[in-house]
């Protein structure tokens, strides 16, 4: 298992590198406030920290290759390269919330299991981990609005190979049809979940995710490398674990005889994975820790700026403004491209992240350089599909939006904490 997940993440790393080693001037937001002092070193920490889990990610893959029968947590060169990758994954996330992508918070969670338990028991608990993710993941897209919108989408890629077209079929035929994605991950986490059944699981994990590759792929919606990737990590994942066999009873004894506090350690990480994602409904656990994969439950905010605004931005980030004016008056700045188009990675969906991001973005005109207003999307009703509309605009914006969350929404320091321009809630609208 230890080379399935170290040469899959060293892959994604590989795709979405400008992410990791800070090479793009998209904003960067930490988890906790930084001081402005540490601005100038956190870069180039991050690019230290950076090739240090490169470095250990293929020393894993190296040593796996030579051994792969070798225990996770007993070959001292195998512990220490697991807990070099572990802690520089550890820090590249907490100095910037968007590298919180779903298969990194995997790969935190899976090596923890690999470094702290023998290897038999490791595979058992990384099979429970993994029957939560389509469980999870299956829940988030029992959604109206997935199924309006992602799902209905994923299905007409599909049907266009057989020349199927949305006029010859009834209305929301589409949408309905969306609902096998939700379906088929609930039956591969029940599958999984049961020894009998998990050689048909296997088959079927086969299946969807070679579907998934066709309609995400180059023969389909053209998606970046890093989600096809995670895909097929997650096909191979399956396959091997669903051959997983019961731990020794001894070995199960021994590990479970080891003082309290020290097993509360070991198992904490993964009972927060299984029992925090019920939590995201009420805004207590983000996103895609919660699996929320493909899913469109997620809050999102917009940045509105003024035709003056908008020809002060950095010309990195001017040629995704959309060119469509709102209301005759304003440009948007398409957060989620410019996130895609320059790291390779999408946006991370949480407001309190892109709040962070609006903030940068204003921070860096001038300020004369004219209005702008901020539209925050609450997420939407599960059953209707509609979603509240908060309009912001004034200069209390940020001091109101950002602190009702728990986290920092505080761009990173290198960036400059001058002037805002974004401010209170003008009017609250529904949006279908």
């Amino acid at each position: 298992m230890t080379r399935i997940l170290s040469l899959y993440t060293l892959l994604l790393v590989a795709c979405t590198w400008r992410l990791w080693f800070a090479v793009s001037d998209f904003p960067m937001v930490p988890w906790l406030p930084l001081p402005d002092a540490v601005g100038p070193w956190l870069t180039r920490l991050d690019q230290i920290a950076a090739a240090l889990l490169v470095g250990a990610l293929a020393g894993l893959t190296i040593v796996s290759f030579r051994d792969p029968r070798s225990p996770a947590g007993g070959a001292s060169g195998m512990r220490r390269f697991w807990l070099l990758a572990l802690v520089a994954l550890g820090w590249l996330v907490f100095t910037n919330q968007h590298r919180l992508q779903p298969w990194a918070y995997h790969f935190l969670l899976s090596g923890w299991i690999l470094l702290v338990y023998p290897r038999e028991r490791a595979e058992r608990l990384l099979l429970v981990l993994l029957c939560s993710v389509y469980a999870f993941s299956a829940w988030n897209k029992i959604d109206q609005r997935f199924l309006a919108t992602t799902g209905d989408l994923m299905m007409r890629t599909a049907a266009s190979w057989f020349h199927a077209e949305a006029r010859s079929l009834p209305p929301g035929s589409f949408a309905r049809a969306a609902c096998v994605l939700p379906l088929g991950e609930t039956l591969l986490a029940v599958g999984l979940a049961y020894p009998g059944t998990r050689a048909a699981a296997r088959v079927l994990a086969i299946v969807m995710h070679t579907g998934l590759l066709l309609v995400l792929g180059p023969w389909g919606l053209q998606q970046r490398w890093g989600v096809l990737v995670w895909n097929l990590s997650f096909a191979t994942q399956a396959w091997y674990l669903a051959k997983a066999t019961r731990a020794p009873q001894a070995a199960v004894a021994a590990s479970e005889s080891r003082p309290a506090m020290q097993s509360f350690g070991r198992w904490m990480p993964l009972a927060v994975a299984l029992f925090m994602p019920v939590l995201e409904p009420w805004n207590l656990w983000d996103h895609w820790p919660s699996w929320g994969l493909y899913s469109a439950r997620a809050g999102r905010l917009e940045l509105l700026l003024s035709a003056e605004a908008a020809d002060r931005l950095p010309s990195s980030a001017k040629e995704f403004l959309d060119p469509r004016r709102v209301d005759g008056v304003w440009r948007r700045l398409a957060l989620d491209r410019w996130s895609l188009e320059s790291l390779d990675a999408p946006l991370y969906p949480q407001p309190r992240f892109q709040w962070g991001v609006c903030q940068s973005v204003l921070n860096r005109l001038p300020r004369a350089s004219g209005p702008a207003i901020v539209l925050e999307h609450l997420p939407p009703d599960r059953v209707t599909g509609r979603a509240e509309r908060r309009t912001w605009g004034g200069e209390e914006a940020v001091r109101r939006g950002t602190g009702e969350f728990w986290f920092n929404t505080r761009p990173r320091p290198s960036v400059g904490w001058t002037h805002t321009t974004v401010g209170t809630p003008s009017r609250t609208e529904l949006q279908p």
